[in-house]
C-alpha cells in the first residue's frame, strides 16, 4: 500500500488511488483495520481536505475573475458541472470516470 509520509501531493487522482487501496485492503480482510491503515486514512483525508479547499478557492477566486472578464468581453463563462452530472463522454481521452 502506498504511503503518504512526507507527501503533500494534492492530486485528486493520487488521493483516490490511496483511498481505493485502503478500501480494498480493509474489505479483503477479516481483521479490524490496523493502526498504519488508520494513520494512512487520516493523512490522506487531510490531503483531500487541502485539495478541495484549494479547488474551492480557485473556483471562487481565479475562475470567478476569469468568468467576469469573459462576460465583460461578451463571451460565455466557463462552467464546471457538479460531479454527479459528469458522464463518461465528459472524461478526457484516456481517462475513465467511475
Amino acid at each position: 500500500m502506498p504511503t503518504v509520509e512526507g507527501d503533500s501531493n494534492e492530486n485528486l487522482d493520487s488521493i483516490g488511488e490511496i483511498l481505493s487501496g485502503i478500501a480494498n485492503d480493509v474489505e479483503g480482510s477479516d481483521r479490524a483495520p490496523t493502526q498504519p491503515q488508520h494513520d494512512l486514512l487520516a493523512a490522506t483525508n487531510q490531503r483531500l481536505e487541502r485539495a478541495l479547499s484549494r479547488w474551492n478557492g480557485i473556483k471562487q477566486g481565479e475562475l470567478a475573475q476569469l468568468n467576469a472578464a469573459l462576460q465583460a468581453a461578451s463571451k460565455a463563462p466557463i462552467e464546471i458541472p457538479p460531479a454527479d452530472k459528469l458522464t463518461l463522454q465528459d472524461a478526457p481521452e484516456g481517462k475513465d470516470l467511475p
